[in-house]
């Protein structure tokens, strides 16, 4: 008995714009708590969602239960102002993390407090919203003129000819020579905030710096070109994979028509049905992309610094999955080392949009990695 269908909004990619766009809105309001987002959102509430999110730093400044402040007050909703800096951060962060025997299993605890791990999504965030702006048209450039290719195959040669110029090798090639110098980019931006990071460097996470090829170890730029290889044929072979689905589809579409298409209508729809599907698409791997880079980065950076053990910092946005939600509680408590996997939704992953997981746990994640 009490049981009801509904539509899961998550899974019907046209709609994701509209939706993420929704979700943005209500991330702004300052007047609602976590829950209630995400009760307008279709999701479930989560323990602790009770709060209003503060626009400065992204920490509680209000419980869910009202307080009043005296006679004459009552209903009004208040809280304490407190300054935000440096000097507060760490004071505090020497007061409540004292070195214990208890710590040196879970590791160095500096980033652990809210208000430290706000500094470093806040930096994220920034960081990965920049160069997710740089990529999001490069990938409408590139599908552009992905489907200015296939229009012209399908003008010259029909069907046989488009399946020819979609080769997976091919389009896998064009991807990665499109956007090496976006992704070498990306890389070094997560590098260096991964070794500032394991500094604990708050000002450099408070600043606006951007990255200085400089303070990259000579070592590490030695492999820097085989990571970024890596990386890019990663990305290169799936989105291949999937345009090629796409392709396939249209051409599907095109051969079961009431009336057969001739050779200018394929290629007409091949081009409208391309540029349509690249507007959301382009975003969609733009922040994918942009988040998995610079948590690898982070993570390369990391090591190079000798931090023993990560934990997951999930965003806490009104979108954020529950298995990323329950990632955040259960490796702040208990870090792992940082060679091991992460266990998100029975599936292993070395960093907040490791491709190794499918696309439930990777696609517009906006978590990223927390040093201890």
């Amino acid at each position: 008995k009490r049981l009801w269908l509904q539509i899961d909004r998550n899974n019907i990619e046209a709609i994701q714009d509209d939706w993420k766009e929704k979700a943005a809105m209500m991330s702004q309001m300052g007047f609602l708590t976590i829950n209630e987002q995400r009760r307008m959102l279709g999701y479930e509430a989560v323990q602790g969602g009770d709060v209003i999110m503060g626009t400065l730093s992204d920490i509680p400044i209000l419980s869910g239960k009202p307080q009043t402040s005296g006679k004459g007050n009552s209903g009004l909703l208040t809280f304490k102002a407190r300054n935000f800096n440096k000097e507060n951060l760490i004071n505090d962060n020497l007061n409540n993390n004292q070195m214990t025997s208890e710590m040196t299993t879970k590791g160095d605890q500096f980033w652990a407090p809210r208000e430290q791990k706000a500094i470093l999504w806040k930096a994220y965030k920034g960081r990965t919203d920049r160069m997710a702006g740089k990529l999001e048209p490069a990938e409408r450039q590139w599908l552009k003129s992905l489907a200015s290719d296939l229009a012209l195959a399908a003008k010259n040669g029909g069907v046989e000819k488009v399946l020819a110029e979609a080769g997976q090798e091919k389009i896998s090639e064009s991807y990665q020579k499109f956007f090496r110098p976006l992704y070498e980019e990306m890389l070094l931006l997560g590098f260096r905030a991964g070794t500032r990071a394991a500094k604990k460097d708050v000002d450099f996470f408070l600043s606006e710096k951007q990255v200085d090829p400089e303070d990259i170890p000579v070592a590490w730029r030695e492999k820097f070109n085989a990571l970024v290889t890596l990386m890019m044929t990663e990305s290169g072979t799936q989105i291949a994979k999937t345009t090629i689905l796409k392709i396939k589809d249209i051409i599907k579409e095109a051969q079961t028509a009431e009336v057969p298409l001739s050779v200018m209508q394929l290629a007409e729809k091949i081009w409208g049905d391309m540029i349509e599907w690249s507007g959301w698409k382009a975003r969609l791997w733009a922040f994918t992309e942009t988040a998995k880079l610079d948590n690898f980065g982070q993570l390369e950076g990391m090591k190079e610094e000798g931090t023993e053990k990560k934990g997951w910092l999930c965003s806490m946005l009104p979108e954020s999955r529950e298995d990323h939600i329950e990632a955040d509680d259960r490796y702040s408590a208990d870090p792992i080392p940082i060679d091991e996997d992460f266990l998100i939704g029975g599936q292993m992953m070395a960093y907040p949009g490791d491709p190794k997981a499918g696309p439930e746990q990777v696609c517009n994640c906006r978590c990223t990695l927390l040093p201890f």
